[in-house]
């Protein structure tokens, strides 16, 4: 029998995740990408997932969206003097590139290249770790708009103090830009 582990994350007023459930692909309750019909877990009484609107909880999982799909390059700038650059290639959740240039004012520049990282995750969301550094990179998408952003990255930039000004890119992919 095959199992699927489904996290109900609930956005609103409760915020956060409310319940992980283990499920049989082979019951009714089954899980379900974009457009297709969604059978949620029964809720054990007095669960935060009992207190739960079902009907919009069905209609966000139905609008989850498939792989990531993105072609951009782009420069930003702020009024601090804090910019950068960003160019991102990812086909169905697969990067085929990315390279991220980011200078921080009085304290340095880091740039990042998808060369020696390996991509760990593919949906829903985008992780690719260096085995050498321990650098992550993660990438999601929420609408229009692309977040790509680096932890654990100190060792590729100028000195450790720039890293902790650099801030997750933003890709808009409707008109392009980035911050």
């Amino acid at each position: 029998m095959h199992k699927t582990v489904l996290m109900l994350c609930v956005l609103g007023s409760l915020g956060g995740c409310a319940h992980e459930s283990t499920m049989s692909a082979d019951s009714p309750e089954k899980a379900s990408s974009s457009g297709r019909a969604v059978n949620l877990p029964r809720a054990k009484p007095g669960s935060l997932l009992s207190r739960v609107d079902q009907s919009r909880l069905k209609a966000q999982l139905q609008k989850a969206p498939g792989p990531i799909n993105v072609r951009n390059q782009c420069s930003f700038r702020d009024d601090t003097g804090y910019h950068g650059s960003n160019r991102v290639e990812i086909v169905n959740g697969e990067v085929r590139s990315l390279a991220t240039e980011i200078s921080v004012p009085e304290r340095g520049s880091c740039s990042f290249e998808t060369s020696g990282f390996r991509q760990i995750q593919r949906t829903p969301s985008i992780e690719m770790r260096s085995p050498t550094d321990g650098c992550t990179v993660r990438i999601w998408q929420q609408g229009q708009q692309v977040t790509i952003s680096y932890t654990h990255c100190a060792q590729r930039c100028a000195s450790a103090e720039a890293f902790k000004y650099v801030w997750p890119v933003l890709v808009n992919t409707g008109s392009g830009s980035c911050s």
